[in-house]
């Protein structure tokens, strides 16, 4: 067996100097860049003018109503998908709808007993019985389980509330 004297392999060859031919190139990569500005520059312009002409036009003032068809009969609910058409009147009947249920009686469940009351009326009946507080603190006891408060619900039934149903 043959042992070579020369340690490193002989199809080594000294590293070129300077960096590959092969690699991207910068001007190609600078175009690129410049592109891309010119582009981001150009949109820019382009949607500030269609801003600017769409605020110089004034708002429509008339709330939408559909065209009367002659001789058909519309559907009680319109088809899906239901669009909003004036969302200004949609958060004021919305509004209105939660103000009446934050303050009249009503029923929530009537099988099951559960009504709702007024939210004022509610408050004095809080600081009246006030808010319920465990005698130890530092006590790991837990309530009732969900069959215990079920088993109990029988007894517990109050008189039904004459209101909104």
């Amino acid at each position: 067996m043959t042992v070579n004297p020369n340690p490193e392999p002989s199809h080594q060859r000294e590293p070129a100097s300077g960096h590959e031919t092969r690699d991207a190139s910068v001007r190609w990569i600078a175009r690129v860049v410049v592109l891309l500005f010119v582009s981001g520059l150009a949109i820019q312009f382009i949607l500030s003018g269609f801003l600017s002409k769409l605020k110089h036009t004034p708002p429509p003032t008339d709330p939408w109503q559909p065209l009367p068809h002659a001789g058909r009969v519309p559907p009680s609910t319109p088809p899906f998908p239901r669009l909003q058409v004036s969302a200004p009147l949609d958060l004021l009947a919305y509004r209105a709808r939660e103000e009446t249920e934050l303050s009249t009686y009503g029923w929530i469940n009537r099988t099951s007993g559960v009504v709702r009351i007024p939210i004022k009326r509610a408050m004095e009946l809080v600081l009246q019985e006030g808010l319920p507080v465990r005698a130890n603190p530092n006590a790991n006891r837990l309530g009732p389980s969900t069959y215990q408060l079920m088993q109990q619900r029988p007894e517990l039934r109050q008189p039904e509330i004459k209101g909104n149903q």
